[in-house]
C-alpha cells in the first residue's frame, strides 16, 4: 500500500502538488492566486462562495484544497471541511443528506467559517443544483462552499450569482515546460527538450495529466538517458508523429504512375492497419493537428476533413467501430490529398 510520506514511490502528481495557495508550484494563474491570497488572509470579512471554471489539469481542485488549509489551518478535518466528487454523487439525495446534514451541524468557535468542497459540480442534476441552491443561501453565515466544474454554462444562474466566479485559462507550453523540467531536476535526472516536448503534447494542457506521463516514462526505463519521444507516445496511446507525417507525406506525393495510384488506397489502408492499438481519439487529433498545419491544402480542402474528422471523432465516442472508422478516414484523405484526385 502507498504511504504518503514514501517520497520514493508517492506519485509526482501529488508529491508535487501545491499546498497553499502561497505556493510557488501554482502557474499561469496570477491573477486568480492574487485573489485567492487575499481571501486566505482575509477569510472572515471577504471570503465568498467561490466557483472555479475551466480544463482538467488546470489547477482548480488543488487550488480549492489549499485555500481550505490556508483557511482553516490545523482545523482542516472531516467536521469542517466536507470533499464531494459531484460525478459520483449526483443526485438530489446527496444535497438533501450529505450537504445539507453538513452546513446544519453546530457551528465552531474556532474556525472562521466550514467549507464544502465540490469538483466536477458541472455533472450534478438541475433538480439538485436547485436544492443546492437553496442550501448555500440558508448557510451562508457559517459556511462557504467552492464548487469546481469544466463548464461554467452548465451550473445554472442562481449558484452563479451567489458565487464569485474565477475562469482557469489554459496552461501554456512554456509553463508546463519548466514546471516539468523543475520536477526533473529535483528528481535527479535531465530530460532533453524532444520528449518534454512530447509529454507537453500527450498532456494536452492538462498539467496533471502532462506529469503522470512523465513519470510512467521514467519508471519504464533503466536509464534516464535512453528515454525518447516514442516511449512517451506510445505508453499513452499516441502514434508517433513521425508516422503520422509519414501518412500525410505519402498522400500528398505526385505520381505519374496509373498503378502506382491505383495501388495508394491499400498502401493507406495498410497504414492505419499498422496503427491498430493506439486510442482512436487521440489519432483523429493528431490527423487534425497535422491537417490544420498543412499549407498545401486550401481552406476548402481543410473544412472538407475537419468535417469528416468531427463526425469520425462523435462516432468513435459513441462506439462506432474503429476499423470502419479508419477506412472511411483513409478514403476521405486519399480522395481529398492524392494530386490528380477529383476534389468535391
Amino acid at each position: 500500500m502507498l504511504r504518503a510520506d514514501d517520497e520514493n514511490v508517492m506519485p509526482w502528481v501529488e508529491k508535487y502538488r501545491p499546498d497553499s495557495v502561497f505556493s510557488p508550484n501554482f502557474i499561469n494563474q496570477e491573477l486568480i492566486i492574487k485573489n485567492l491570497q487575499f481571501y486566505a488572509n482575509n477569510p472572515e470579512k471577504n471570503m465568498p462562495h467561490l466557483l472555479f471554471s475551466g480544463p482538467p489539469g488546470t489547477g482548480k481542485t488543488t487550488a480549492a484544497i489549499a485555500l481550505a488549509h490556508d483557511v482553516l489551518k490545523d482545523k482542516y478535518r472531516p467536521d469542517t471541511v466536507l470533499e464531494l466528487n459531484a460525478s459520483d454523487e449526483r443526485g438530489i439525495d446527496v444535497v438533501r443528506g450529505k450537504i445539507k446534514n453538513f452546513t446544519s451541524m453546530q457551528e465552531f468557535l474556532d474556525v472562521p467559517f466550514k467549507i464544502v468542497i465540490l469538483d466536477e459540480a458541472d455533472s450534478i442534476t438541475r433538480d439538485a443544483q436547485s436544492a443546492m441552491r437553496r442550501v448555500i443561501e440558508i448557510a451562508s453565515q457559517n459556511v462557504r462552499f467552492i464548487l469546481m466544474c469544466n463548464y461554467a454554462d452548465e451550473i445554472i444562474d442562481p449558484i452563479k450569482s451567489r458565487c464569485a466566479i474565477m475562469r482557469f485559462k489554459p496552461l501554456s507550453p512554456e509553463h508546463v515546460k519548466k514546471h516539468l523540467k523543475g520536477i526533473a531536476q529535483k528528481e535527479g535526472f535531465e530530460i532533453s527538450d524532444d520528449c518534454i516536448d512530447a509529454v507537453i503534447f500527450v498532456g494536452q494542457g492538462d498539467m496533471r495529466k502532462s506529469i503522470n506521463a512523465l513519470q510512467m516514462a521514467t519508471s519504464v526505463i533503466e536509464v534516464h538517458e535512453q528515454l525518447n519521444p516514442s516511449i512517451v507516445y506510445e505508453l499513452e496511446g499516441f502514434a508517433d508523429p513521425l508516422k503520422i507525417k509519414d501518412i500525410i507525406t505519402f498522400l500528398t506525393a505526385s505520381s505519374n504512375n496509373k498503378k502506382d495510384r491505383d495501388d495508394s488506397f491499400k498502401k493507406l489502408l495498410a497504414i492505419f492497419k499498422d496503427l491498430k492499438g493506439i486510442s482512436s481519439k487521440n489519432l483523429i487529433l493528431q490527423i487534425f493537428k497535422e491537417i490544420v498545419k498543412l499549407s498545401a491544402l486550401n481552406t476548402k480542402q481543410k473544412a472538407n476533413l475537419i468535417d469528416v474528422l468531427s463526425s469520425i471523432d462523435f462516432r468513435i465516442t459513441v462506439k462506432a467501430t474503429d476499423e470502419i472508422q479508419y477506412s472511411v478516414l483513409a478514403a476521405t484523405l486519399w480522395e481529398l490529398l492524392k494530386p490528380g484526385n477529383k476534389i468535391t
